[in-house]
């Protein structure tokens, strides 16, 4: 199993563990460690040796490598400002690159802090990456929060709930090398956003939507809570056993995904 195999199957490992009702009750117990089990491969210092020296990942290095060059080496880590928040609601265009960019710096400094570990600038590129998004107003876009005066800052939409598991992946594989107050900052944040905001709220849209949002929102929020906090899973598996259920029954029988090619890859391969 390579890199790729590795990072296609924790998205979808919470699919394929929670959405199934094929556990029985010991194996349930321990899906938490399951997962963290499988970012084992991700924190394996042997593993990394070979994605800097062979051939064969050569691509990835050179993917995230010019990334950082483009975005990261002389560039402060990328915040939303306000004026841009609020631009959605002022014109109805869809700002969204400073959200997403963040992400992608996040991406790129943990894989080359695993990596070149003896490089300094990555880690704390990671630290900030962290810093900044764990400050955030809300994970949610702005034209999924709702109007300013009126929006749920707590709202769990696709991008607040893939930021949680991101999070959450970031943590476990860098755990060690995480300054103790980054870590708290991440679990707060993870915490607050994610698992008390579940807890607080009854039922998200994205619970009765049979397309894409049950399937990625569910994934991802089982995916940190496991990560994060597996002592309360259980408290929210009816949920995400739900979700799946709900985002399976918007397929044909012949398997066909009305949203087309691309969403059907994003929803099963999340």
């Amino acid at each position: 199993m390579n890199i790729f195999d590795v990072l296609a199957l924790i998205g979808g490992l919470c699919l394929f563990l929670f959405g199934m009702n094929v556990m029985g009750q010991a194996l349930e117990k321990r899906a938490g460690n399951s997962l963290r089990n499988l970012l084992g491969k991700l924190t394996d210092p042997a593993f990394w040796q070979e994605v800097r020296e062979k051939d064969c990942y050569k691509n990835f290095r050179d993917k995230y490598i010019q990334r950082w060059e483009e975005e990261c080496e002389n560039t402060p880590p990328n915040t939303l400002r306000y004026t841009d928040w609020l631009e959605f609601w002022r014109t109805g265009k869809r700002i969204e690159f400073n959200y997403f960019q963040a992400r992608q710096q996040l991406l790129a400094s943990t894989f080359l802090s695993l990596i070149y570990p003896e490089e300094q600038k990555y880690i704390d590129r990671v630290h900030n990456q962290l810093f900044v998004i764990t400050n955030e107003f809300s994970w949610c876009l702005p034209a999924h929060y709702g109007k300013p005066t009126e929006g749920n800052r707590l709202n769990i939409d696709l991008f607040a709930a893939e930021t949680g598991i991101g999070l959450a992946e970031v943590y476990t594989m860098l755990e060690d090398r995480l300054d103790d107050f980054i870590k708290m900052r991440v679990r707060e944040e993870i915490e607050r956003r994610i698992v008390n905001s579940m807890a607080a709220t009854p039922k998200f849209i994205f619970e009765d939507m049979s397309n894409n949002w049950s399937s990625v929102c569910g994934a991802s929020v089982a995916g940190a809570i496991m990560l994060m906090f597996p002592e309360r899973f259980e408290e929210f598996k009816p949920r995400i056993d739900k979700a799946m259920e709900v985002f399976l029954s918007g397929y044909r029988d012949d398997g066909v995904c009305l949203e087309g090619a691309t969403y059907w890859v994003y929803g099963f391969g999340f």
